[in-house]
């Protein structure tokens, strides 16, 4: 596995904590990604910079480090990890999802005598109430949990209704949006950063004259962010500048790209997988 960039301050720390705890450096991808619930690939990408680690992610590693005692040259082993893990988990007790980390203890005999439970799914761990067990489910006991805030969505466009209609249905899912209809507002924001957000929804073409290129290019570039992009666009189909521009924002920029009128519960699922099930980058 390459080394990570130096100039790259998060991914430094974490190798120093894994060297710190005698995690050798050809395992360092494969404990975090066990760590923080993420795919070996995906993590190894953040250890290379293709990446980046999400607030959330560092929280999780600061966490299962600080319940461990330094390694003094001993190796790092997998019964000090189990003992101690934080698992990524969605909290469904109520109309709308909530990130948190939990960790999850011993199979429960009656899991209905329990309030929250904790299960592990094929999409990952969920906590539910104890009442909601099935029969053919296996419930863990919850031993700690903390709820993370809804991931924040930037939404641009200059049609004021499609942001809010995107408002509105990612609301349901457990996500916030800040709507926007001019660039340069939202640009404006992005460089005084006010406000992180962890994905945006963008209007390609805005107005006559502009498109959304500069905000992209800011959050790739500038803030170095791996947030995922979505463009929205009518014109994917038409042939000259547009649609060039709009494949090499695709290539260069990592961003996917939709054609108007989008499929709202197709892009809100999207969302929902990235920010909440984050082994399904």
């Amino acid at each position: 596995m390459s080394k990570a960039a130096p100039d790259n301050p998060d991914t430094e720390r974490i190798r120093a904590l894994l060297n710190k705890h005698g995690v050798g450096q050809r395992q360092h991808a494969k404990v975090i990604a066990e760590i923080i619930g993420l795919g070996y690939v995906a993590t190894s990408q953040k250890f290379t910079g293709l990446r980046g680690w999400s607030a959330g992610q560092l929280k999780l590693i600061e966490q299962h480090f600080s319940a461990l005692p330094a390694s003094n040259g001993v190796a790092y082993t997998s019964a000090a990890k189990s003992s101690s893990l934080t698992w990524n988990a969605v909290l469904n007790v109520g109309d709308i999802p909530q990130r948190c980390a939990i960790h999850p203890g011993e199979v429960l005999a009656h899991p209905e005598s329990e309030h929250l439970v904790a299960i592990d799914g094929p999409d990952g761990w969920t906590v539910i109430l104890g009442e909601k067990v099935n029969a053919d489910q296996v419930a863990h006991k919850v031993t700690r949990m903390e709820i993370f805030p809804a991931p924040r969505i930037a939404a641009l466009d200059d049609n004021v209704t499609i942001p809010t209609s995107i408002a509105g249905m990612f609301a349901h899912r457990g996500m916030q949006v800040s709507i926007f209809h001019d660039r340069d507002t939202m640009l404006a924001l992005l460089q005084a950063q006010v406000q992180p957000f962890d994905g945006y929804i963008l209007d390609w073409a805005l107005g006559t004259d502009k498109t959304a290129e500069p905000v992209i290019a800011f959050i790739r570039q500038t803030l170095k962010s791996h947030a995922p992009i979505t463009i929205l666009t009518g014109e994917l189909r038409t042939l000259g500048t547009n649609g060039s521009d709009i494949a090499r924002m695709a290539e260069t920029y990592e961003v996917a790209v939709l054609e108007k009128p989008a499929m709202l519960d197709m892009l809100t699922g999207t969302f929902y997988k990235r920010l909440f099930r984050p082994s399904g980058q």
